[in-house]
C-alpha cells in the first residue's frame, strides 16, 4: 500500500488556486487599464471638441458653481483657462443690477417650478468689468435618477451685432425723419411705376396715409388713369 502525502497535495491545490486568483486579478487590472485608457481618450477628444467650438460652452451645477467652461468662453470673458472653475456663476459673471433676478430664475428652474427657456439674451461681466451681451441656449443636465443637476449653456457674444443693429435702426429713423421733413412731394417708384415710398407731404396732398399709397401706381394716384402717361418724363 502506497502512502499519500496529503499536506503536499493540499499545498499544490492551494498554490494552483492562488495562481488562478493572481491571473484573474491581473486580467481585471488589465481590463481596468484598458477602460481607463478609453475614458482618457474620450475625455481628451471631448476637450478637443469643446475647445474648437466657435461658441462658449459652460456648465453650472445646482449650487451655482461653474464646473466646465471651454476655451471660447474664457476668450469672451477675458479669463485665463481654469480661472473660473469652481467659482459662483452669478457672483463672478452676472452684473449686480440683474443678478438677483437671474439667480431667482435659475433656482426656480432647479426646483422644476418653471420650464426652461431655450433661448434668451443676458449681459455678462468680463474680468475687466465690461458688460457683454450674450445670447444663451440652455439644456438641463439630469442625473441618473432624473434629478436636475445643473444647466449646460451654449452662448454667443452678440454685443457688436446688437450695436450694429442699433446704429442701423438709428440711421433709418434719421433718414425717415429727413424724408418726411421735405415739404415738396417726394416719392420713390419701381420700374413699373409703383410707389415704393412716399413722404408725408406726398400722402397729405392726396389725403391718404403713406402706407395706403405703397404698391399703387403713380399714374393711378396722380392722373387717375390705368396706363402710364405717354409723355411721362420718368
Amino acid at each position: 500500500m502506497i502512502k499519500t502525502d496529503t499536506s503536499k497535495e493540499r499545498l499544490i491545490v492551494e498554490l494552483e488556486l492562488l495562481r488562478r486568483r493572481i491571473a484573474e486579478l491581473e486580467e481585471r487590472d488589465a481590463e481596468r487599464r484598458r477602460v481607463g485608457e478609453v475614458i482618457r481618450k474620450e475625455k481628451k477628444l471631448a476637450e478637443v471638441y469643446l475647445n474648437i467650438a466657435g461658441v462658449m460652452l459652460a456648465t453650472v451645477n445646482a449650487d451655482e458653481n461653474i464646473t466646465l467652461i471651454n476655451k471660447k468662453g474664457y476668450e469672451i470673458l477675458g479669463y485665463k483657462e481654469g480661472e473660473l472653475i469652481g467659482r459662483n456663476w452669478f457672483d463672478a459673471l452676472v452684473p449686480q443690477r440683474v443678478r438677483d433676478e437671474v439667480r431667482g430664475v435659475f433656482h426656480e428652474l432647479m426646483a422644476r417650478n418653471i420650464e426652461p427657456v431655450e433661448y434668451y439674451e443676458n449681459p455678462l461681466l468680463t474680468k475687466d468689468g465690461e458688460e457683454r451681451l450674450i445670447a444663451f441656449h440652455n439644456t438641463i443636465i439630469k442625473g441618473p435618477n432624473g434629478q436636475i443637476g445643473g444647466v449646460l449653456f451654449s452662448a454667443e457674444d452678440i454685443t457688436e451685432r446688437k450695436q450694429a443693429e442699433e446704429r442701423i435702426k438709428h440711421a433709418a429713423e434719421e433718414w425717415r425723419a429727413t424724408f418726411d421733413s421735405i415739404t415738396d412731394l417726394v416719392s420713390i417708384r419701381d420700374k413699373d411705376f409703383r410707389l415704393v415710398r412716399v413722404n408725408k407731404a406726398y400722402a397729405d396732398a392726396f389725403k391718404m396715409k403713406p402706407k395706403e399709397l405703397i404698391g399703387k401706381t403713380c399714374y393711378e394716384i396722380v392722373h387717375g388713369t390705368k396706363q402710364p402717361c405717354p409723355d411721362c418724363p420718368h
